[in-house]
């Protein structure tokens, strides 16, 4: 991995205690070291330079802690949600040097606290950089074929055990319901609207959608948990959204569970939003009707959630029979494809940087 340049941003004190902030370009992080009692004071100041440099951002971001002496504070998950929220962050880590500390601190991940634990800034730095790497030797994102239906199958039974770890049974029932069938599969294959990811050739995660009004709706994603925090995920969901920019569409929606940890707030971190009640067309209700009757989801524990999309940028020389060519990055490589739609977006609503945080 190529050496990380970090460069001083702030610094923050109050009568028992203090914050350095340190930021790097590549990959984009905000690194947090807080030393002693982090009060409300000084709670109030990171969330400000937090802010700060979530402005000044172009791409996705990841804010780490790394608190190597500074005592436990309850205001910590409160202050984690109001991190979430901030434009473009991609996750919150938390270095835990420790063993029975990370014990306890892999416990609050799974009741939605930090996204990772790890044991030092090198072994989190090395996460985060290979997540924001264009370039991830081995893992590739294409359509699905009949040949991957059955591993298909066998990706959504290991993540379905996922929810066996929630107390509400109304949940934890997920864990028995069988895998998509393949007739199911097969006619989204047909529609070219199924799409697998693999490293190193083999298959770890899939997603498959449908078009409903005027967006992709996400049918299914799942990926096997030994390949989780690897940003298998959310190369599947850029896919689907720049399918949906090609198509004209203007969102992306999904259905989720509202409080499981690596649901909603997993797709909040990936520019989706929850609609309210008062928003659903009479479409999402009935999807949502047709999830409790054929899936014994209960609805009033699940959220409907739409990831908007910019308007398509017409490239100077796109035909008419041809408006979104190559040159508007809705078809671009890699690097660009929606991505590059959400800069081009996010720099025509703050084209300067704000640095009144």
């Amino acid at each position: 991995m190529t050496p990380i340049v970090w460069r001083p941003v702030d610094r923050v004190e109050a009568r028992f205690g203090s914050i350095e902030f340190f930021a790097s370009d590549n990959p984009p992080v905000l690194l947090v070291v807080p030393k002693g009692y982090i009060g409300p004071t000084l709670v109030r100041r990171d969330l400000a330079i937090a802010r700060r440099f979530a402005r000044e951002q172009r791409r996705p971001w990841s804010y780490v802690v790394d608190p190597t002496d500074a005592v436990p504070n309850p205001l910590n998950l409160i202050f984690l949600r109001s991190v979430r929220k901030l434009t473009n962050v991609r996750s919150y880590d938390v270095v835990v040097r420790r063993q029975p500390m990370r014990t306890v601190a892999r416990l609050l991940v799974a009741l939605g606290g930090p996204d990772a634990v790890y044991p030092s800034i090198d072994v989190a730095m090395e996460a985060v950089a290979w997540v924001d790497s264009d370039d991830r030797p081995g893992v590739v994102v294409r359509a699905m074929t009949g040949d991957d239906i059955q591993v298909v199958q066998t990706v959504e039974v290991a993540a379905g055990e996922l929810y066996r770890s929630i107390p509400d049974p109304r949940i934890s029932q997920c864990a028995d319901h069988p895998p998509m069938s393949a007739d199911a599969l097969w006619r989204f294959i047909a529609e070219d609207l199924a799409w697998v990811v693999t490293a190193d050739d083999a298959v770890v995660g899939f997603l498959v959608a449908e078009v409903l009004e005027d967006g992709l709706h996400v049918e299914e994603v799942a990926v096997k948990p030994d390949q989780g925090r690897r940003g298998h995920a959310t190369a599947l969901l850029d896919v689907v959204a720049e399918r949906a920019a090609a198509l004209g569409l203007s969102g992306v929606t999904l259905t989720t569970f509202r409080d499981v940890p690596w649901n909603r707030s997993f797709y909040e971190r990936r520019w989706f939003r929850v609609l309210p009640q008062e928003a659903l067309t009479d479409a999402m209700r009935a999807r949502l009707l047709e999830e409790e009757e054929h899936d014994g989801l209960v609805r009033e524990l699940r959220v409907v959630m739409r990831r908007d999309l910019p308007p398509p940028v017409r490239a100077v020389g796109a035909s008419d029979d041809n408006p979104l060519d190559d040159r508007t990055g809705v078809r671009g490589g890699a690097g660009d494809g929606e991505a590059g739609l959400y800069r081009r977006q996010r720099q025509a609503e703050d084209p300067e940087p704000d640095d009144t945080g």
